[in-house]
């Protein structure tokens, strides 16, 4: 307990120094002059003044302590919230990868059962990549005709219409029913 407090001090002390420094020196000197007033039997008035003075001071840090405990508080409760969801979003992570990696299994064994060469096979990746004719004659370094050639080779193989036939072949159970 005590040495909670005494944290809680010395983190009050690191974030209001100054201002519970004055607080403390203006506690002290109400303190010293309500002793004189009390020595030289001066009026209670004063010394009532004095006293309140200095509760309003302690008071005051009292108050600060309090705002400062709850801002610890929240932040600690914010850092709890932060590392859920960087575990939750970790296990989405996990599970995309997952997921993507049984999709890619998937096409590359439709790929197979339609019996596509390993050049058509790399070509109808990047048709579903969603790379042009042009693109792809580009990446693979030939000409866009061999690659229109190799891609008309693909539909007529599988049997689909085209570039959107083959995106939808895969995709379109993804998307919902």
């Amino acid at each position: 307990m005590f040495s909670t407090a005494y944290g809680l001090l010395q983190r009050l002390f690191s974030r209001y120094g100054l201002i519970v420094l004055l607080l403390l020196i203006q506690i002290s000197m109400s303190l010293m002059d309500m002793h004189d007033d009390i020595r030289q039997h001066l009026p209670w008035e004063h010394l009532t003044n004095n006293l309140a003075l200095s509760l309003l001071s302690f008071f005051s840090i009292v108050l600060l302590a309090w705002q400062l405990r709850n801002k610890e508080d929240d932040i600690a409760q914010l850092n709890q919230e932060i590392s859920e969801i960087k575990q939750t979003l970790g296990q989405q992570t996990q599970q995309a990868a997952r997921l993507m990696g049984e999709l890619s299994q998937i096409i590359h064994q439709q790929f197979a059962d339609w019996q596509l060469t390993d050049t058509e096979k790399e070509v109808a990746l990047l048709l579903l990549k969603g790379l042009s004719l042009e693109e792809i004659a580009q990446v693979r370094g030939r000409a866009e005709k061999t690659v229109r050639q190799q891609a008309s080779a693909i539909y007529t193989k599988t049997g689909l219409a085209g570039r959107h036939a083959l995106s939808a072949y895969f995709f379109e159970d993804l998307l919902g029913n």
